[in-house]
């Protein structure tokens, strides 16, 4: 065939092939067989081959007989089938046919074709005999009234006669074909927290990851010769753990740097395609590089692509994806899919896939709350001495306890401590207090936060000091920085709010609408508070409540949260931040002395606090909420790693980032960093009355 030039039809007659020399294997000018396109790129040998007999042997010998016959002519002996006495004539015409960069005319969109007619991966390219007893056929042919395979059927006795006997004619068809190779996709977890980890297959062992973890995948794909149709990488994570989120906040790096952001796709230090194509076009987010929320993938568009050299190349790319915080049964495997979509010139769209698994961990926090210590009494519980709280007028002690505290059989024991009767307590008396906190889970415990609530029948202290509160590990170690603030948002601002038809309005206090659902990398749930800090219109900002999502456009609404709706409650208030850029950090806004009206600024405390306050002089209620800078260093099983990922509770048992199988041994925690002890002082009220009780949960 002959390529196409200027859109036009390619005339196959002047192109004929050439063959065996000597005029009788003769080459038939190539005509097309169908009738709607007589042009569609085919070209036609014909392999005479009795007449080629005939000019190489003596003369009569030109006859090829049959298995069941001999050749005198005797026969045919009616034999089975592979069972004939003689052996029969066989021979065989190899010749090649050279596989052009493209198709010919019927790929044209004149012609109705795709417009593309380039030979890419995954195109079947065939050789066929047909039979066809077209007009174009008989023409083809040299008027035989058929193409394929035929043969002239002679009387057995006549065969070595000067003019055998012709009793029939016989057929037949044959084709052959082959495939392009289409590439070999694999995927693969290459790195957890920029930390690389062991090559691994579908078969071997299944790595754990949890909330605030960062998980870079591999995604490949080998190219056998570099020519592709409509090319698609589609990464498909799993709910809720991966949230794709926009498009927007997604990243291209065509330069492996070894440094792994969330939402960045980094050209792999394997991949051979962007440094062989250097003009190949990098991926642009929104453009080649969208997600579709809905189903949550990420698809990554190569489009088509031919290289003229037919070289094979390899595409590797590394996506790293944020465990989010969603709340998950804990200890179940995950499978994140990679899909590729194909097309071809002449196949069409193929699809294929490769899987990975990860094991999603999760904390499990228990609370127990008892009395530890009244008056001049510090009790023994779990095996734990804690100081006595003393009277007043002396004053109250320093809380404090022996030991670590790291089994939840001495949180127990800590828990069930009550005050009786007989214990003689009275009004005035000093009472204090603990909560244990306890993380028995495999994963760490990230944004703790613990409540309480002042019963009636306590004196409610004017001030968060009056409760002589501290914090201390489960070996002991004083939590020492705190700060009281307002509020505690899951995430601040780091730029203006974005999102398509954003709109502000002040209903509510003060409503967003339209807000792109991911901010600051965390993806915002119901309920959920928010910092905004850096809106152009500065007297935007202030503290905002997460009051509805749309799962189709990944947006969210916010309202000003009811405890900063006000100018009087916004103006000169802290407020903590749990995740994000800003995690364990804490703000303090500007003076407001009109809502939606004056200038809202926030200025950004210098300490990071162990953990923040909140405190109500009014209710009794507090809230602590720990910061997630602790690492707890644990040792793993076999001495693999540290268990070094920080948190506010260190995980309750330590196992390996990679374990065989699907039941990991697991080594219990025993420093206490998986325990927080929280212990205050309560005095009795002037009005307590004889063997009253006070429940106080």
């Amino acid at each position: 065939r002959q390529l196409f030039t200027s859109g036009a039809d390619s005339d196959p007659v002047g192109y004929a092939a050439s063959g065996p020399g000597g005029g009788v294997f003769n080459n038939l000018s190539p005509l097309a067989l169908a009738s709607t396109n007589p042009y569609d790129g085919s070209t036609f040998l014909q392999f005479n081959i009795s007449q080629e007999l005939e000019r190489r042997l003596p003369a009569g010998d030109g006859v090829l007989v049959g298995g069941d016959i001999g050749n005198d002519g005797s026969g045919p002996n009616n034999s089975a089938f592979g069972s004939q006495p003689f052996g029969g004539t066989t021979g065989r015409i190899t010749f090649y046919a050279l596989i052009t960069e493209e198709y010919s005319d019927a790929f044209q969109v004149a012609n109705g074709g795709t417009g593309d007619p380039s030979v890419d991966q995954g195109d079947t390219i065939r050789n066929r005999v047909p039979l066809d007893s077209s007009a174009n056929a008989q023409a083809a042919s040299g008027g035989a009234a058929f193409s394929g395979i035929r043969g002239d059927q002679l009387a057995p006795g006549t065969i070595n006669a000067p003019t055998p006997t012709v009793i029939g004619v016989g057929t037949d068809d044959t084709a052959a074909s082959l495939v392009v190779p289409r590439g070999t996709e694999t995927k693969s977890v290459y790195a957890i927290n920029n930390t690389l980890i062991p090559t691994q297959t579908a078969a071997d062992t299944v790595f754990s990851v949890q909330a605030g973890d960062r998980v870079t995948y591999t995604l490949t794909y080998d190219l056998p010769i570099s020519r592709f149709e409509g090319l698609r990488l589609v990464d498909l994570p799993p709910l809720p753990v991966f949230r794709v989120g926009a498009a927007g906040q997604y990243t291209f790096d065509r330069t492996p740097d070894g440094s792994f952001n969330p939402y960045e796709i980094e050209v792999a230090s394997d991949d051979t395609f962007f440094s062989t194509f250097g003009a190949f076009p990098s991926l642009v987010p929104g453009a080649t590089i969208t997600t579709d929320t809905v189903e949550n993938s990420i698809t990554m568009n190569f489009g088509d692509f031919d290289d003229v050299q037919d070289r094979p190349t390899r595409i590797s790319l590394l996506i790293t994806l944020p465990v989010g915080s969603d709340s998950f049964i804990d200890d179940l495997f995950l499978t994140n899919q990679l899909r590729i979509y194909e097309g071809s010139t002449v196949t069409g769209i193929t699809t294929e896939e490769d899987l990975r698994r990860i094991e999603l961990v999760r904390p499990q926090v228990g609370v127990d709350k008892g009395i530890v210590g009244f008056g001049g009494t510090g009790r023994t519980l779990g095996g734990h001495l804690f100081t006595a709280p003393n009277d007043p007028p002396a004053g109250a002690s320093t809380p404090a306890f022996t030991g670590t505290v790291d089994t939840t059989g001495e949180a127990d024991a800590i828990g069930g401590a009550n005050v009786a009767a007989a214990d003689g307590v009275d009004a005035g008396d000093r009472v204090r207090y603990a909560i244990v906190a306890q993380n028995t889970g495999r994963g760490d415990a990230f944004n703790v936060v613990i409540e309480d609530q002042i019963q009636p029948g306590y004196v409610i202290p004017p001030t968060f000091a009056g409760l002589n509160l501290n914090v201390r590990r489960g070996d002991g170690t004083l939590l020492s920085n705190s700060a009281e603030v307002q509020g505690f948002a899951r995430v601040a601002t780091t730029g203006a709010l974005t999102g398509g038809g954003i709109a502000f309005t002040t209903t509510a206090g003060g409503t967003f609408s339209n807000v792109t659902r991911t901010i600051d990398g965390m993806a915002m749930n119901l309920g959920d508070l928010v910092l905004v800090k850096d809106q152009l219109a500065g007297l935007q900002n202030g503290v905002y409540l997460v009051s509805a999502v749309d799962q189709a456009t990944d947006t969210i609404t916010l309202v000003r949260a009811p405890a900063f709706d006000t100018a009087g409650e916004l103006s000169s208030s802290f407020i903590a931040v749990m995740a994000g850029t800003s995690a364990d950090r804490y703000f303090q806004a500007s003076a407001v002395p009109t809502l939606n009206v004056s200038l809202v600024l926030y200025t950004l405390q210098a300490t990071t606090q162990d953990y923040y306050a909140i405190y109500d002089a009014t209710t009794g209620a507090f809230r602590l909420l720990l910061s997630d800078n602790y690492t707890a260093g644990n040792v793993n099983p076999g001495g693999q790693s540290l268990d070094d990922r920080s948190g506010g509770l260190s995980r309750g048992e330590s196992v390996p980032s990679v374990f065989d199988g699907d039941n990991p041994t697991a080594t219990p925690i025993t420093n206490g960093s998986n325990t927080v002890v929280v212990q205050y002082d309560l005095v009795l009220a002037a009005n307590v009355a004889p063997n009253q009780s006070i429940v106080n949960t």
